[in-house]
């Protein structure tokens, strides 16, 4: 197990929270750009998300990066989670701002975290140390990437995390994307990577698209049998759990099915950390990030999984 004293606790600008806490619990405002800058400014989104499995529960690492750039200045700022099982801890979240110069895109190291470049997917490693406790994300190969039309894109790489020194093996999915001036919202999101610990690894990517001509989904399965790819995937979010903050509700489990695979399944969320967004018509946007467990079938076979869903909606 991770120890309790491992991870950092700070005021962080989260909701934390396991599906039987009390929904009244108070949400801290989140990161998302505020209206009044999102008017004059791009962002540009980066995750970087690890998901493998430890002693049977998912375990979880986020990284979140956002680069907003207004021409003149580039604000930046980095988000860190640990997940194990029910359990999320934020270990880190700063800004700054500086000159826009080089590449928006860029992960620029800062403080306690350090970045190696180089590697199959520009990044080589990831790492954060601080009074003895560390995280270390190492990108081993990888697996493949997507385009979401003309202003996001998705990769997945093979991956290990090394927590507190231990290695755990895994994937790490990337997200990436350009948020326009004055951009309509495009609807829920939805995002599961999921994995049973030795063979299998599934990824799912649901999502309305912006554009017409662009998928709107995507599975993609590796396990004993190789590598395949399908964009026919039946994604639905189920049993919805008010958060006040937001005047929304959230799901809290996924049905899933890929008809042309033979593949159907059903996860639901152990725990989450939420963030919230800027109000639009009386709502205001939501991330959230899940770690999930659950089981799929293929062929008739079922298997145990965990992982990680993430939800959005502006």
């Amino acid at each position: 197990m991770l120890s309790a004293s491992f991870w950092l606790r700070c005021s962080c600008v989260l909701f934390l929270c396991a599906l039987g806490c009390d929904s009244n619990a108070p949400a801290r405002s989140g990161r998302f750009t505020s209206a009044d800058s999102a008017a004059v400014a791009q962002t540009y989104i980066r995750e970087m998300i690890f998901v493998g499995q430890r002693q049977g529960l998912p375990l979880v690492a986020p990284l979140a990066f956002r680069t907003i750039d207004t021409g003149r200045t580039r604000g930046r700022e980095v988000r860190g989670w640990l997940a194990h099982g029910p359990r999320w801890e934020s270990f880190l979240d700063e800004r700054w701002s500086g000159a826009p110069t080089g590449s928006a895109w860029t992960i620029v190291p800062h403080g306690d975290l350090e970045v190696a470049a180089g590697g199959p997917g520009e990044i080589e490693a990831l790492w954060f140390e601080r009074s003895g406790r560390s995280l270390r994300l190492e990108i081993d190969g990888v697996l493949g990437e997507w385009s979401r039309g003309p202003t996001a894109r998705i990769h997945l790489f093979a991956a290990t995390a090394r927590v507190g020194g231990e290695p755990t093996r895994g994937a790490v999915v990337e997200l990436l994307r350009l948020r326009r001036v004055r951009e309509d919202d495009p609807g829920p999101t939805s995002q599961l990577l999921l994995t049973s610990g030795d063979s299998l690894t599934l990824l799912l990517v649901s999502g309305p698209g912006r554009d017409a001509a662009e998928p709107q989904s995507l599975a993609w399965l590796r396990n004993g049998d190789g590598t395949r790819e399908w964009s026919d995937l039946r994604l639905e979010a189920r049993g919805g759990k008010a958060l006040q903050e937001a005047r929304r509700e959230i799901p809290r489990s996924w049905i899933l099915s890929v008809p042309d695979a033979g593949l159907r399944g059903h996860v639901w969320a152990l725990a989450y950390a939420a963030e919230l967004g800027p109000e639009r018509a009386g709502r205001r946007g939501v991330e959230v990030r899940y770690t999930v467990t659950g089981w799929i079938e293929i062929g008739g076979r079922r298997t145990r999984v965990v992982g990680l869903t993430r939800y959005s909606i502006e």
